[in-house]
């Protein structure tokens, strides 16, 4: 008996999702015009609004060849209302797909900027730190020159030795300085092309899309529907 409840639940459950699912969804103004929002289906009825192509709208009814729709965003925002049902379209135009398309491509250029900025800084701190390191190896060849030609037991032997280890660990700490630079230097050049590749991907789909949709309207002008 409780299997039977449980499973008669589960079907309600679905059955209700699916009904509010058709009952409140998003619509769009489809292609690039303006239409008229009427306070009743009909066209002879009062007009309360005009909307644009990709206005967002919620559609609550449908009637014949009319849906009464509230609207989401733009101009008249609030309003509801009954439009031709053929005007709709559950997709987004074109052009506010190629719109949302050129954001997201000027960001990962922006972002592909400040990578190169990083790369650049890094590069320069590389050679800084490689010069620093080239002027601490000859300066710990005179030193151990130096330090040799006094161990014999002069004064400065242990003031000379001193200095010498302070130098030599002082190298120390650059090379690691320097390996821990290289090794950034070389991350951020995996990422470098890992961005350019995403943009590339990003700018074919940018025109395969743009294409698509361009080759949709060229037939539907040929197919002479006008609304």
């Amino acid at each position: 008996m409780r299997k039977y409840l449980l499973v008669t639940c589960l079907v309600l459950t679905m059955c209700l999702t699916t009904s509010l699912a058709s009952w409140a969804k998003k619509a769009f103004i489809s292609d690039s015009f303006t239409i008229v929002l009427y306070k009743e289906p009909g066209k002879d009825r009062e007009v309360i609004g005009r909307l644009r192509s990709a206005q967002r709208l919620k559609t609550i009814e449908t009637k014949d060849e009319w849906t009464l729709v509230r609207v989401m965003s733009g101009e008249g925002k609030g309003l509801k209302g009954w439009v031709l049902s053929r005007y709709l379209s559950d997709q987004q135009p074109w052009e506010r797909q190629a719109l949302i398309l050129s954001e997201e491509n000027q960001e990962l250029k922006a972002r592909l900027n400040r990578l190169e900025t990083e790369l650049n800084d890094l590069s320069q701190r590389k050679l800084n730190v490689a010069k620093k390191l080239h002027d601490l190896n000859q300066t710990l060849e005179i030193m151990e020159k130096e330090y040799s030609a006094l161990k014999g037991g002069t004064e400065d032997y242990t003031q000379l030795r001193e200095k010498v280890e302070r130098l030599k660990d002082l190298l120390e700490s650059n090379s690691r300085d320097l390996q821990r630079i290289r090794e950034e230097n070389n991350r951020l050049k995996a990422t470098e092309k890992m961005k350019w590749l995403m943009m590339g991907a990003l700018i074919l789909l940018c025109g395969l899309m743009i294409g698509l949709i361009i080759g949709r309207q060229h037939r539907k002008r040929r197919s002479g529907i006008h609304y």
